[in-house]
């Protein structure tokens, strides 16, 4: 878990920089493209350097790279229904062939050269601009209201199961249960792992989340009420 901290902090880090200096969309492209191409080779050059091929920082840089390529697409492009659909269709492809036939550990075939993490990404990237641009929300959202929300809250349950996995594991390792209990215990962490998530979502994280967008559109109006200021008064 601090591993994967790690790398989105670097990118939280980076990625505001990286905007200031390249300044346009179109620039901003070169740095995300790079992360893309340098990741498979990453992976490849350190592939029997445990765990550096799996978990370097930029063995794992293009799966965020792919994510902004898809925010990009989603904002700045409208594809019709047909295109979307196929984006959906193929990356969900991509992304079961991957992880059905492909053994990573195997270091054999699209895994020798990275290229199957590489083709997994891409394929959750085409996913996401179809979802991103609504493709699919209505027959997927029927009876499945508690997923979308978990889904929303998904960011905090990550952040916060380890809690409950640190407090329960050391009590399960004293207790010893008995085989056929073990899956209830994974079941209950899992329960409280997402009660806990959905708390600190809908507690801290959405109200500052709305405390933050609405400071920030009140200052957008201040900014433009004294823009307008001058052009609207006069001199005495």
């Amino acid at each position: 878990m601090l591993w994967s901290l790690s790398v989105e902090e670097i990118f939280y880090l980076a990625f505001p920089i990286a905007c200031l200096l390249f300044r346009t969309e179109g620039l901003l492209l070169v740095p995300l493209l790079g992360l893309i191409v340098i990741g498979p080779i990453n992976r490849t050059l350190f592939a029997n350097e445990d765990p550096w091929g799996q978990y370097a920082y930029l063995s794992c840089m293009d799966g965020i790279a792919f994510g902004c390529l898809a925010a990009l697409i989603c904002a700045r492009w409208r594809l019709s229904v047909g295109a979307l659909r196929l984006l959906l269709t193929s990356g969900a492809t991509m992304a079961a062939l991957v992880i059905l036939l492909v053994n990573e550990d195997s270091h054999t075939g699209a895994a020798r050269y990275g290229l199957n993490i590489t083709a997994l990404e891409a394929g959750i990237a085409l996913m996401l601009v179809a979802f991103g641009s609504g493709v699919g929300n209505g027959s997927s959202s029927i009876g499945t209201g508690w997923l979308r929300a978990i889904g929303r809250s998904s960011y905090e349950i990550y952040l916060f199961h380890m809690f409950v996995l640190l407090g329960l594991m050391n009590l399960f390792q004293r207790l010893h249960p008995v085989t056929t209990l073990i899956p209830l215990w994974y079941g209950g962490m899992l329960l409280l792992s997402i009660v806990l998530g959905l708390w600190v979502s809908r507690r801290y994280s959405e109200p500052l989340n709305r405390r933050f967008r609405s400071d920030g559109r009140g200052s957008d109006r201040s900014l433009k009420s004294l823009a307008v200021t001058p052009a609207n008064s006069t001199d005495p």
